[in-house]
């Protein structure tokens, strides 16, 4: 018996049951085999699945609370160096003050400076290691967290 006829007999009665047996085999391989995917965030161009997508979004998320932190330090660092000016100006026109007055004295002027240095001096130092011991902590959280 000539099996290729058999076979060819078969397809040729039982055509859609063949078609049908087709379509379902090639919908389990699409379903089982491929992965669903789209287009990355941080690499345009290239695909990726879920786990990628996931571990881009908790970059994302880390990246901005980064930039988030650096910004609240530097508004902070602002307003630290605005207080710090207006101090001065004040003390300065306490300074000036005492001068037009004829009150002041060395100790006086000597007092002055050394206010004027401690506001931009050391607070600017002080500040300078708090801000850089945030950004440590903050690096070390997101070198923890990929």
């Amino acid at each position: 018996m000539d099996i290729m006829h058999t076979v060819t007999g078969w397809l040729d009665h039982n055509r859609y049951i063949a078609m049908a047996l087709v379509m379902v085999a090639v919908t389990a391989v699409w379903l089982v085999g491929c992965q669903a995917t789209t287009e990355s965030v941080l690499q345009p161009g290239s695909q990726i699945g879920r786990a990628e997508l996931e571990r881009e979004a908790a970059e994302i998320v880390a990246d901005f609370e980064a930039k988030s932190t650096a910004l609240e330090l530097a508004q902070a660092d602002l307003e630290r160096q605005e207080a710090a000016r207006a101090a001065a100006v004040q003390v300065l026109t306490g300074l000036a003050a005492s001068a037009a007055s004829g009150t002041l004295t060395p100790a006086g002027g000597i007092n002055a400076a050394i206010t004027l240095l401690g506001l931009i001096g050391l607070g600017a130092v002080a500040d300078n290691r708090r801000k850089d011991a945030v950004l440590k902590k903050k690096a070390n959280d997101v070198a923890k967290a990929s």
